[in-house]
């Protein structure tokens, strides 16, 4: 009697997940002009495991109006939407990115031209 033989293929994944503080990657500007009345994203890759927290700050404190100006953080980005800037948004935006492993820093200035 003869049996046949069936070979059956079967994959076999595995990975590793390393811990690993927040980094940035990619061009950072450190400077920003915008016009009055301009609308902007500022946008930062990084790298973390796990996730990170992020926090905006505007001169080191909080941000100029929660209406004009959002944060959001999301797999491997985080960004501030700027929107209808005035004179008085002028100032220096950082922000912290931290899990149990580390933290970063980026700070960017921005300056607006111009006058309502």
């Amino acid at each position: 009697m003869i049996f046949p033989i069936t070979f059956v293929p079967y994959c076999i994944h595995s990975f590793i997940l390393l811990a690993a503080p927040p980094k940035f990657g990619g061009d950072i500007k450190e400077k920003l002009t915008l016009n009055v009345g301009a609308s902007h994203v500022l946008e930062l890759p990084f790298s973390a495991n796990p996730a990170p927290r992020a926090r905006w700050t505007f001169n080191d404190g909080r941000l100029p109006d929660t209406r004009r100006f959002r944060s959001q953080t999301v797999s491997g980005m985080t960004s501030l939407t700027m929107t209808s800037v005035a004179q008085k948004d002028a100032g220096y935006y950082r922000v912290t990115l931290e899990n149990e492993h580390g933290h970063a820093s980026s700070t960017v200035k921005l300056t607006v031209l111009g006058m309502i």
